[in-house]
């Protein structure tokens, strides 16, 4: 679900896709695209195909990852 209710299953959330994310980040500085929806796919089945681009989005907004197009790479950005 993308707009919460009351009756939502906050482990189906944008929010939980977004810290499965970053946990996979904190092994990982860059990943593939591709790679990374593997991983998260294997982790929560097909069901999160229509949360895993909002919850990149989300990261992207917050500043916390960049997308390097011509790698098609997903990258860390580090608050240093």
């Amino acid at each position: 679900m993308l707009i919460p209710h009351k009756y939502m299953n906050l482990e189906k959330s944008v929010l939980k896709m977004s810290g499965s994310i970053i946990e996979v980040f904190l092994n990982n500085k860059t990943i593939e695209f591709d790679y990374l929806f593997k991983i998260i796919e294997r982790k929560y089945g097909i069901e999160i195909y229509e949360l895993f681009i909002p919850s990149l989005s989300l990261l992207y907004c917050l500043g916390k990852i960049n997308y390097i197009v011509e790698e098609d790479l997903l990258e860390w950005r580090n608050e240093d």
